[in-house]
């Protein structure tokens, strides 16, 4: 399979960091092309925010602090990295218990084996009230295994030994990138690895707050075991409903498939689902996201059919079980003539928000679009959430929250000042209208230092958003907060 444009600058971005991871048909949706932008102002009061914050507490600037990722429950923020302070990267964890005002005056170390002496990389966070729990892949064993810690009392204290999640022999086969979510003590964990030979999407269960797991994991991609590669699980979870989504070479192409869940993990179906122009010959099909709430699923992907890639979507109404005959495609330009990479998805009373990252102009944009029934159809007109000149600046990597006060939020990150910065932009109105002029959360010096991956959670009309800013030399962790009444 050739190398795509994705794989392309998650290599280039890897080697220079490392050198020094809902409204269809309905209109409405602003204009794009070379040049749209979004309509504004929207209803509501404009967001605030205060001076960003910094998390990671070692020396500033003294080593890579990278990759960071939010959970949040009210006031409570708990933010989780990994950090090569020691020599090699380790997992690093801290806490705010008054909306990001003050911090914890010690990060706190999650991984247990000697600091430094191996690699633990890409740690995932989830959180219910003041249970916490952090998932990552470790190399302590040889090749990679995924480990779980938590806290049951905010992150003040954590188990003394971590877990190691995983039926196959410790180090025996790699293990990556796992996705983790929870409901109080029910803890659901996803990943891929290489234990028959070829990478399989697996999953695994505690029901007592990630203390013991199930002693089988489950295999959820139905290939033959060992024959074709299945990557990069992304999950969404709401209650006992459970989607999956992933990225599969069992066709000879890439396309993307779905195992769900109705009973919190206990069974799954039988045949996965393939999501991408089901019945036609393998795809070129990747990257999926997927949202789910209740009932409505909702998967987003990169897809090359024409081309370049594209980005298309399907949805279910029954938890993942039935889907759309055929797929439907979100992005407005001629198919196949420019990439639109990197979809982010998320659902709301039954409407449904995809972001994504445009290459139609010199430099990448930022576009948003909305389906008012589900995911079945798609606004005729994409919208333009980014305000960088395209001539001269690059917007990339958004992130999108349907937020449980009924904003839809997306951040991303920008070099209109000369290095990245972190912007945010929120509708309050479904999709329909934006912030004229996005919001910027690191507060030193405009394009002082580059600012990025920022990710996002939200607590009632309170967005908490973290990413990695190198504007004291290789890379911190800062966070900041934004208010939208």
């Amino acid at each position: 399979m050739p190398v795509r444009l994705t794989t392309l600058l998650v290599f280039l971005a890897s080697a220079l960091l490392l050198g020094l991871p809902a409204c269809g048909g309905g209109g409405g949706g602003g204009t794009m092309g070379g040049g749209g932008t979004p309509p504004g102002p929207p209803p509501g009061g404009g967001p605030t925010t205060g001076l960003d914050v910094r998390v990671s507490t070692d020396t500033p600037g003294n080593e890579l602090s990278l990759v960071p990722d939010v959970c949040c429950d009210g006031d409570r923020v708990y933010a989780v990295w990994y950090d090569r302070r020691d020599g090699n990267l380790d997992i690093y964890f801290n806490r705010s218990f008054d909306g990001g005002a003050t911090w914890l005056p010690q990060d706190v170390r999650l991984d247990r084996g000697p600091a430094g002496a191996a690699g633990s990389l890409i740690p995932r966070i989830c959180c219910d009230g003041l249970r916490v729990y952090v998932a990552w892949y470790d190399e302590r064993g040889g090749n990679s295994d995924i480990y779980v810690n938590r806290s049951l009392d905010g992150g003040t204290t954590w188990l003394v030994d971590d877990v190691r999640v995983g039926s196959d022999i410790p180090g025996a086969a790699a293990s990556r990138e796992p996705q983790i979510a929870c409901d109080g003590d029910t803890v659901y964990l996803t990943w891929y690895d290489r234990r028959d030979g070829s990478y399989g999407i697996y999953f695994n269960r505690s029901t007592d707050a990630g203390a013991t797991w199930l002693a089988q994991d489950v295999r959820l991609d139905r290939a033959t075991p060992g024959q074709s590669d299945a990557r990069l699980p992304r999950m969404a979870v709401d209650g006992t409903r459970i989607a999956i989504a992933w990225t599969d070479e069992r066709s000879g192409g890439s396309d993307i498939y779905l195992n769900r869940s109705l009973d919190g993990g206990a069974t799954w179906l039988v045949n996965d689902v393939r999501l991408n122009e089901t019945g036609a010959p393998a795809g070129d099909a990747e990257a999926p996201d997927v949202a789910i709430e209740a009932d409505h699923v909702v998967v987003a992907w990169q897809d090359a059919r024409d081309g370049l890639f594209d980005v298309y979507a399907n949805r279910s109404l029954d938890g993942g079980t039935t889907w759309l005959p055929q797929d439907a495609r979100v992005d407005r330009d001629v198919a196949g003539t420019a990439d639109s990479i990197a979809p982010r998805v998320c659902v709301r009373g039954g409407a449904a928000h995809v972001v994504w990252e445009e290459h139609r102009t010199p430099n990448p944009t930022v576009s948003f679009s909305r389906s008012d029934d589900g995911g079945a159809t798609w606004a005729p007109l994409e919208t333009r959430l980014d305000r960088a000149p395209t001539a001269l600046a690059a917007a990339l990597r958004p992130s999108i929250r349907c937020c449980p006060a009924g904003a839809v939020v997306v951040v991303w990150r920008d070099d209109t000042d000369g290095r990245f910065d972190v912007r945010l932009t929120r509708s309050t109105d479904g999709g329909r209208t934006w912030l004229f002029e996005p919001l910027r959360l690191d507060t030193d010096d405009p394009g002082a230092g580059h600012s990025l991956d920022p990710e996002i959670c939200c607590a009632g009309d309170r967005v908490y958003v973290v990413w990695y800013d190198q504007r004291d030399g290789p890379g911190d962790v800062y966070f900041n907060t934004a208010s939208f009444q």
